[in-house]
């Protein structure tokens, strides 16, 4: 599958896209519009001061992770909460976030708000609440006992260091004693100073262990909470871009959806892929006359406005040649799934590119529950077929002579009341012979498939046409009619893809100088009358079929001239 396969759903709802993009950026804007900005503040807290250890141990720094652990779940109680409120005079504390900084001994305290300055002061206050609840935290009876320790620290720090100098000066002097009994003397005294010195540094040790710079559950406020400058988070614009492109991707999504609704044939790929016939054909769109046209409610191509539809109708009959290499092609049946998709307009037009190529064409509307092909080329529609089968016209009376002679319509007259039975009747077989030995090619005109008229032509024809409107034939409906030609044992040349204009662009872009001749003539049909009996098969003397002439006129004639027949 080709990636135009799946860029074909967003192309061809890109509206949905766009407006589901702008949609987004829009509601986006418009919350943006009533949010103020948000700002955040940060503190951070230290536990213990290992920092400052020259040697920590190992048991000390998992602790004081595990302690930053605790007081960052404790700054979230309700204590720490209720005591910042009291403090800060507030009714309700705005959002904020206590964690713990992996493999350290930080706690961090974030603070958001739309006002820098509360959250500022949140941040601070938050963390002196947490300080207040752990050993570090003012109180009488700590601050007291602290004092003394920090005295006795003092004291045998002065102590400590009074032994150190005097075994430094015993020791500078024992160097110059030489009796035996100085030397044993001074000896004695060091050892008795070294024993003393670390009683004295065990003392002070315990006591540090107790004290502010010892401690390993000590709380340190080490990053105060600075006042936010700018607001966090993306900015606005940012945003407004992200809801645009997340309102085209939802928009990308409901074209995919919508497409998976639609069950209709859009591709040829799909086509070949779903009904095991090729395609031969794809015509563009035919673009109706102008208003003051006689033929308006027709489809006819004009060939030099629409050079390259009429191409595509050449190669579509070029096609159908090659198909009639191993068997005659004299009754082609042009059918479709469903109304609307053009079955008359590819018949109408086929049947004139096969008199360009000097084929002698008969069309016949087999159609008669809605009969088209006597507003494609402006003849009557009565009298027609179903006047056949009624007795009330010959075969030969109701065909009008188009284009010198080259082409023979036979519309498909008074709608009866019973046209499968006609259709299916033996009466249906010799008519067709008498049309088909009037040309070298009959083309029927045959209603949907939806009906069962369709399915007793196609076993009357020698090959049928079906035809596929991209987009709006539906995959139901072309199995059905697949069935319905199987059963009915016919045979189908191909399909063609009618009103494909992408693809007939893509098909013919380049081609633009190919497809005119220069000087050549305007092959447009006009209109004279020429007596019936000059016909094979013609009816009375004096009755006159409608003739459409490719050769420009030697004077003007009137755009439509009314068929005189007699009535049977």
């Amino acid at each position: 599958m080709e990636l135009h396969t799946y860029l074909d759903p967003i192309r061809k709802w890109w509206w949905v896209v766009i407006a589901a993009g702008v949609v987004g950026m829009l509601a986006c804007a418009a919350v943006l519009s009533q949010r103020p900005p948000t700002y955040q503040a940060r503190a951070a807290l230290m536990i213990g001061r290992i920092v400052f250890d020259p040697n920590p141990t190992t048991a000390q720094l998992g602790l004081g992770e595990r302690l930053a652990d605790t007081y960052a779940a404790l700054a979230r109680r309700d204590p720490v909460r209720n005591a910042a409120m009291a403090a800060l005079g507030l009714n309700q504390l705005p959002l904020y976030e206590t964690r713990s900084i992996p493999e350290a001994q930080l706690v961090e305290i974030l603070v958001t708000d739309t006002s820098p300055e509360r959250a500022q002061a949140v941040a601070n206050e938050v963390a002196n609440q947490v300080i207040h609840l752990s050993p570090t935290g003012p109180s009488t009876f700590q601050e007291g006992r602290q004092l003394f320790i920090n005295s006795q620290l003092d004291f045998l720090q002065r102590n400590i260091q009074d032994i150190q100098n005097e075994m430094t000066t015993k020791q500078n002097a024992l160097a110059g004693l030489a009796s035996a009994v100085e030397i044993s003397r001074a000896q004695d005294e060091l050892i008795a100073l070294q024993a003393k010195l670390t009683a004295l540094q065990s003392n002070y040790a315990t006591l540090l262990a107790n004290s502010e710079g010892g401690a390993v559950n000590y709380l340190t406020l080490v990053e105060p909470a600075s006042l936010p400058s700018r607001p966090v988070g993306l900015s606005n614009l940012l945003l407004v871009l992200l809801a645009g492109l997340a309102g085209g991707g939802l928009g990308c999504g409901t074209a995919y959806l919508l497409e998976s609704m639609d069950t209709s044939i859009k591709t040829p790929d799909e086509a070949v892929r779903l009904l095991p016939w090729p395609v031969i054909g794809t015509i563009g769109e035919i673009k109706l006359p102008g208003k003051g046209d006689a033929r308006a409610e027709g489809r006819l191509v004009n060939p030099r406005e629409q050079p390259g539809v009429m191409e595509a109708l050449r190669v579509l009959w070029t096609n159908l040649e090659f198909a009639s290499v191993d068997r005659a092609l004299q009754v082609i049946l042009v059918a479709s799934p469903g109304p609307d998709e053009g079955k008359t307009t590819i018949a109408s037009n086929l049947a004139v590119a096969m008199t360009q190529a000097g084929k002698k064409v008969a069309l016949l509307d087999a159609d008669m529950r809605r009969p088209a092909i006597h507003t494609s080329f402006d003849v009557p529609l009565q009298p027609g077929l179903s006047d056949v089968f009624l007795g009330r016209a010959q075969a030969a009376d109701v065909v009008a002579v188009l284009d010198n002679g080259k082409l023979l319509v036979v519309p498909a007259g008074t709608p009866p009341p019973n046209p499968t039975e006609l259709l299916s009747s033996r009466r249906m077989d010799e008519i067709l012979a008498a049309v088909r030995g009037l040309a070298d090619i009959l083309v029927i005109d045959a209603p949907p498939f939806g009906l069962a008229d369709a399915s007793v032509l196609a076993s009357k024809a020698d090959g049928v046409i079906v035809i596929v409107r991209p987009g709006f034939t539906s995959r139901n409906g072309a199995r059905a009619m697949q069935a319905q030609l199987e059963r009915a044992g016919a045979t189908v040349l191909g399909m063609v893809f009618n009103r494909a204009s992408r693809a007939q662009k893509e098909s013919l872009a380049g081609y633009g100088d190919y497809l005119h001749v220069p000087g050549e003539s305007d092959p447009g049909l006009t209109v004279s009358e020429t007596p019936t009996q000059d016909l094979p098969g013609s009816g009375e003397p004096g009755a006159s079929a409608l003739i459409l002439s490719s050769d420009p006129p030697a004077a003007p004639v009137a755009p439509f001239v009314e068929v005189q027949r007699r009535r049977r």
